[in-house]
């Protein structure tokens, strides 16, 4: 564990009873464990030997696993965990095991998931630790930790992978007290660059964005994609893109926006769903819906087969002009008229008057069901997940539940910038 630079918390006088703890790791499966980790030299040992040895440990370590469990279920009912804060959305499964265990509906594999950075602390700080170092090694000692929940510096514990909604390396650090902090890191580009260590803000609530695209003929080609001939279409699009990843909800908005305000066209993420194009009177939707609804209002004309996971849209004069740029005036018109006449693209074409249209969709594909057009009425009768609307004037939008908003999170500990010292 590398120690973190920082302005400690100040440390909260709490003591939990370590006695549920005590009846399942006793002192004599402590020593034992102790012993074992001790006595591993696997390359000495036949192979008889060496899995028995192997055995003996995983026996150690399910057993302290069931008592860090049950210890942080005694130190709930004291009312001394803290959940994570602000980390609502952004795909960290360690902070929701963790919020789970402290709202009393975690499942048992998330139970031992929460405790699982306390287990690591006292395997490598107690059990693998042969040095008598501050306390640390001795059973009293460990018992102390547990009730008091300070075990000598933040425990960190990183995310499985980067947050969903930013793309962020995330994760916590445990303050003593049971205090979980949420926390961007910043690694450098070797092991010997510091890591700096930032609080996490508040997720940025889901919203509706909007973006303009021309429609100077009325005739929209939709589709997931537009795979022409030589690749042309994806060359000129990928052409001083910029580097986004679409596996976050940041990533598909800006690559939007990108697609958008560059060239003209619209291509929304809708996951493998396959959405279908519904005309109405004033508006368009791209979204799954329940066509044998009764009160399912609009026409479906037609669906994308996400192979890629986008709904796409692009005018077919924006389209050609995009790929005379690249062809020139001529060879650009025919590699056009060759892609539509081909019997194996698949693509919906639609006609509607030309101008300008306004998309609105969410960075988090589907989450516009959750809004209400305030500008519109869009019905949602029969809309299993929205995707994107397509309107001939801008829009405004707001949460279904804006009547009713949630209460607010509780504050974080209070928490500075913190690096670590260099890596080694």
């Amino acid at each position: 564990m590398s120690h973190v630079e920082s302005t400690p918390l100040p440390s909260p006088a709490i003591s939990t009873s370590t006695k549920v703890f005590e009846s399942i790791f006793t002192r004599e499966v402590y020593e034992a464990a102790r012993a074992a980790w001790e006595a591993v030299d696997e390359a000495k040992m036949s192979a008889e030997a060496a899995e028995e040895a192997r055995r003996t440990r995983r026996l150690h370590s399910d057993l302290l696993d069931q008592a860090v469990v049950a210890h942080l279920k005694v130190v709930r009912e004291d009312g001394h965990l803290h959940a994570v804060q602000n980390v609502e959305r952004r795909r960290f499964g360690w902070a929701n095991a963790w919020n789970s265990l402290i709202a009393r509906t975690e499942e048992p594999w998330s139970e031992e998931r929460a405790a699982y950075p306390f287990s690591r602390e006292i395997s490598f700080g107690w059990l693998m630790n042969k040095t008598v170092k501050e306390g640390r090694t001795d059973y009293e000692g460990l018992l102390a930790s547990l009730a008091s929940g300070d075990f000598g510096a933040e425990i960190e514990q990183m995310a499985d992978e980067p947050c969903s909604a930013t793309g962020q390396r995330i994760g916590v650090l445990v303050y003593p007290g049971w205090r979980p902090v949420a926390a961007s890191f910043s690694f450098g580009e070797t092991w010997s660059d510091p890591l700096e260590i930032r609080p996490l803000p508040p997720t940025p609530l889901a919203r509706v964005i909007e973006v303009a695209i021309p429609a100077p003929s009325g005739r929209m080609l939709l589709a997931d994609w537009f795979r022409m001939d030589g690749n042309i279409f994806t060359s000129i699009v990928e052409e001083g893109k910029p580097s986004l990843s679409i596996n976050t909800a940041l990533g598909t908005q800006l690559q939007t926006e990108h697609f958008a305000s560059r060239h003209g066209f619209l291509s929304v993420s809708v996951g493998n769903t396959s959405p279908r194009i519904v005309v109405r009177g004033d508006h368009l939707l791209l979204a799954c819906v329940d066509e044998d609804c009764s009160e399912f209002e609009g026409d479906v004309r037609g669906g994308i087969c996400t192979d890629l996971w986008q709904a796409t849209m692009i005018d077919q004069e924006v389209l050609t002009k995009m790929i005379q740029s690249k062809l020139g005036e001529e060879e650009g018109l025919a590699a056009v008229r060759s892609f539509l006449d081909n019997p194996n693209t698949d693509i919906t074409v639609l006609d509607i008057p030309p101008g300008t249209l306004h998309c609105s969709y969410t960075a988090e594909y589907g989450a516009m069901s959750t809004f209400e057009c305030e500008s519109t009425v869009v019905s949602l009768v029969g809309v299993d997940r929205l995707f994107a609307t397509i309107h001939r004037s801008p829009q405004t939008w707001k949460p279904w539940d804006d009547a009713n908003p949630p209460a607010p999170a509780p504050e974080s500990p209070p928490s500075p910038i913190v690096r670590r010292r260099a890596r080694r």
